[in-house]
C-alpha cells in the first residue's frame, strides 16, 4: 500500500535536527502526506547545509517543499492544490543554475509567450468546453456561486461571473474600509522594504522597475504594498479595493513566468512579467498603483469598467475618468495563474492586524473578494 508516516515520529525527528520550536513544527504539517514530503525535503537540506535553512520549522516560498496558505475564514493552515509534476517542473525552471539556463532559452525563443497564445486559442474553441467539468471537480468549484451554469468555452468559464451574494462587499457604506480586490492568496507589507526582505526575493525588484516610471515610484516611496496571487482554480476577475476614479494606464511588455511563490521568492517575476499599471485616484487616500501581472498561460489582461460590462466587448485598458465604487469589476485574466499588486502611498492604509501577522511569518492568507483589507487614512 501507500507509504504512510507517523506525524509524531516526523515531528520528533525534525525537532532533533534543528532548534525550531515544537509548536511551529506542529503547525507546519496539515496532512500525513504533507509531513512525509516535508521529511524528505528537510532531510535533503539537512545533509547539505546541516538543517540551517529549516530553523523556523514551517518553510515558505523558495525553501518550501509545498505551498501552504492560511485560510482566513477557517483560521487554519492548508496545503494548496498543485500537481506534484508541476511543482517539480517549477523548481527545475525557477531555481538553480539549470533553471537560469532554461529561462534564458525560453526568453530568447519566446517559448512561454507562444505557448500562452496557443493555449489561449485552444481554450476559446467550442471543443474546450469538455474540460470544464473535470476542472470543477478537481478544484471543488461551486456552480451555485456562478451567474451562469453553462459556458460555451473553457475561457468563458474561467472568466465566469459570480453572484453578488457569493462575495458580499465589507461595509459598503464606509468608504474608509478597503476591500480585497480578488479571490487570492494575499501577503501585505506596511513598507515596501519589508516586502523585499521577507517575500519578493528577486535581485532587481524596485518600485521604479515594477511601475516602469521613476516619478511615480517617488510618489510611493516608503509606501505599503499588497500582493494578491490568483491560482488557476480561483475566480479570475479583479475588482477595485476602494471608491476611486480611473487614472492613467500603462502597459509594460515582458515575460510570462509563473507567479507561484517558488518563482516570486527566487527571481524577478514582478518586474520581468507582462503587466498593466492602472492608477486609481481617491480623495481619501490619494493615488493607488494597481498592477495586473500576467503569468504563465495568461497572455491576456482585459478590462470591463465603463464598457457594456460583457465578455463580448472587453477593453484593452480601462476608460480614464470612470468613477468606480469599491468591489466593482475592473477586468479579468484569461486562463492561468496571475497576480494583482497594489502599491499605496506612505500612511495611506493600515492593513488588518491578522493579515499583517501572517505576512510577518511569510505566509500568504487565503482571502475572498470583498473581505476587509484594511482602513484608509
Amino acid at each position: 500500500g501507500r507509504w504512510r508516516v507517523d506525524p509524531g515520529l516526523v515531528l520528533g525527528w525534525l525537532r532533533a535536527m534543528d532548534a525550531a520550536r515544537l509548536e511551529d513544527l506542529a503547525a507546519g504539517f496539515v496532512t500525513e502526506e504533507q509531513a512525509a514530503r516535508g521529511v524528505f525535503a528537510c532531510a535533503c537540506d539537512w545533509m547539505v547545509s546541516g538543517g540551517r535553512a529549516y530553523g523556523r520549522g514551517l518553510n515558505v516560498g523558495a525553501k518550501a517543499a509545498h505551498v501552504v496558505v492560511f485560510n482566513r475564514e477557517l483560521g487554519l493552515l492548508e496545503e494548496e492544490r498543485i500537481h506534484p509534476a508541476l511543482n517539480l517542473g517549477m523548481r527545475c525552471l525557477y531555481q538553480g543554475l539549470s533553471g537560469a539556463a532554461l529561462r534564458r532559452i525560453a526568453s530568447s525563443t519566446g517559448a512561454f509567450i507562444a505557448m500562452s497564445k496557443r493555449h489561449g486559442a485552444e481554450f476559446d474553441r467550442p471543443d474546450s468546453k469538455g474540460k470544464i467539468a473535470g476542472f470543477i471537480e478537481a478544484f471543488g468549484i461551486s456552480r451555485s456561486e456562478c451567474v451562469e451554469s453553462d459556458w460555451p468555452t473553457f475561457n468563458r468559464f474561467f472568466t465566469r461571473r459570480l453572484r453578488p451574494e457569493a462575495r458580499p462587499i465589507a461595509e459598503p457604506a464606509r468608504p474608509e474600509v478597503a476591500v480585497q480586490p480578488a479571490d487570492s492568496r494575499l501577503i501585505v507589507f506596511a513598507r515596501v522594504a519589508d516586502s523585499t526582505r521577507l517575500w519578493i526575493k528577486g535581485r532587481n525588484f524596485t518600485l521604479a522597475a515594477l511601475l516602469g516610471d521613476d516619478e511615480q515610484a517617488r510618489y510611493f516611496e516608503d509606501g505599503a504594498v499588497s500582493v494578491h496571487r490568483l491560482a488557476p482554480q480561483d475566480y479570475h476577475r479583479f475588482h477595485v479595493p476602494i471608491d476611486c476614479t480611473v487614472g492613467e494606464t500603462r502597459e509594460i511588455q515582458g515575460e510570462l513566468w509563473t507567479v507561484n511563490p517558488v518563482a516570486v521568492n527566487s527571481i524577478d517575476v514582478l518586474t520581468e512579467n507582462r503587466r498593466n499599471v492602472t492608477y486609481l485616484e481617491s480623495e481619501r487616500c490619494g493615488r493607488v498603483a494597481y498592477v495586473a501581472v500576467g503569468a504563465h498561460m495568461v497572455g491576456s489582461i482585459r478590462y470591463t469598467a465603463d464598457s457594456d460590462d460583457s465578455d463580448d466587448a472587453p477593453l484593452a485598458r480601462p476608460a480614464a475618468g470612470a468613477a468606480l465604487t469599491k468591489g466593482q469589476d475592473l477586468g479579468f485574466f484569461q486562463f492561468g495563474g496571475s497576480t494583482i499588486v497594489c502599491v499605496w502611498r506612505k500612511g495611506a492604509i493600515r492593513f488588518d492586524a491578522d493579515l499583517l501577522a501572517q505576512s510577518g511569518r511569510s505566509t500568504e492568507a487565503l482571502v475572498r473578494l470583498g473581505q476587509s483589507l484594511g482602513r484608509l487614512a
